[in-house]
């Protein structure tokens, strides 16, 4: 028998996220969804997960990256639903459960090569991984994470075809790996991959949670701001700061710095001044130091640039406030590679 329990929630609301329309199209099983904080993404998607379990017995894996985050996820289906305990099972891992009934699981994808053994994934039929998406300056991304992230779907649903996998993070990174990896191309709202059965959207405030959260004070404090348009539209987070401009003539092309499928070329326009010109492909050449390629570092590139006189005269140049850039991409990009080498 199912163990019942009653929701916290309601199910039907018009102002959070609704998430019917990503279980439409049986060919898409991987979802990479980034949204402002707050409209319901990780509620709406655990509480489809609880549904599915009280009708089916399907069960479910919700993934934080470090131990120290899921630990503290053990009461993330407390305000969602009644009932609702957790027991541990092993390390980075335990398993939600109602009436010692086990839901579903929560585990750490650090630790993931210890679920190989010994736990039984077989009724699993969703991943959730939450907060997967990091602010640039934050805690950092797991040393090839996405292999590792792959490792643990592996892990769960061998030769299985029938689940899907949601990735769920806010706005915080244009050059996430996720979209690296799987070579995702710049989009504004959505992109589509059904030969992959890939699925990436940018969600955005329903109008009633706008509606109510133009009343906030912090809504009044940053509108307009870089953490205002990232919270309340959904633009992509930067707080990174630069004068974008158009190249001046007469600039003389230095070199490139190739950072996967960016390719930033450096232009001398005066004694101490240079010019960042942000293209969308990847050039190589001569004149190109490459600092990360196929989403991992290039520690032969960084250390040529370390030891020849190309870091101190970026380093001089951006410090001291004398770059003009071609976008905001080549502001955020140039702060990365900065911090790099």
């Amino acid at each position: 028998m199912i163990t019942p329990m009653k929701w916290k929630i309601d199910r039907n609301s018009s102002v959070y996220l609704n998430t019917n329309r990503f279980y439409s199209d049986p060919k898409l099983w991987l979802f990479l969804l980034t949204g402002g904080r707050g409209i319901g993404k990780t509620t709406n998607f655990v509480a489809d997960c609880i549904d599915d379990f009280m009708k089916n017995g399907d069960e479910f894996v919700y993934v934080r990256r470090y131990k120290t985050e899921i630990v503290k996820c053990k009461e993330l289906l407390q305000p969602i639903v009644t009932d609702t305990d957790t027991k541990g099972i092993g390390n980075g891992i335990f398993q939600y459960q109602c009436k010692k009934v086990r839901i579903g699981y929560g585990c750490a994808l650090s630790l993931q090569a210890s679920f190989k053994s010994g736990v039984d994934f077989s009724k699993v039929k969703t991943v959730i991984y939450d907060e997967a998406i990091l602010m640039p300056g934050s805690i950092r991304y797991l040393p090839n994470e996405v292999t590792l992230f792959l490792e643990l779907l592996s892990t769960i649903f061998r030769t299985r075809t029938d689940y899907k996998v949601f990735v769920l993070g806010n706005n915080a990174d244009l050059f996430n790996p996720y979209c690296a990896y799987f070579n995702i191309p710049r989009y504004e709202n959505q992109y589509i991959d059904r030969e992959r059965g890939i699925m990436c959207q940018n969600i955005k405030h329903s109008a009633k949670l706008l509606e109510a959260e133009e009343n906030t004070p912090l809504f009044r404090l940053t509108k307009d701001t870089d953490y205002g348009k990232y919270h309340y539209d959904n633009e992509v987070f930067s707080d990174v700061k630069g004068e974008v401009g158009l190249k001046p003539k007469g600039a003389e092309l230095l070199y490139r710095l190739l950072y996967n499928d960016y390719t930033l070329n450096i232009y001398r326009t005066g004694i101490i001044e240079m010019y960042v010109e942000c293209r969308q492909k990847v050039i190589k050449d001569n004149l190109t130091y490459v600092i990360y390629e196929d989403n991992k570092p290039n520690y032969g590139g960084v250390e040529m640039i370390r030891q020849d006189d190309v870091r101190f005269m970026l380093r001089n140049v951006y410090y001291n406030g004398r770059v003009v850039y071609s976008d905001k991409t080549a502001v955020t990009l140039m702060a990365l590679i900065i911090d790099i080498i």
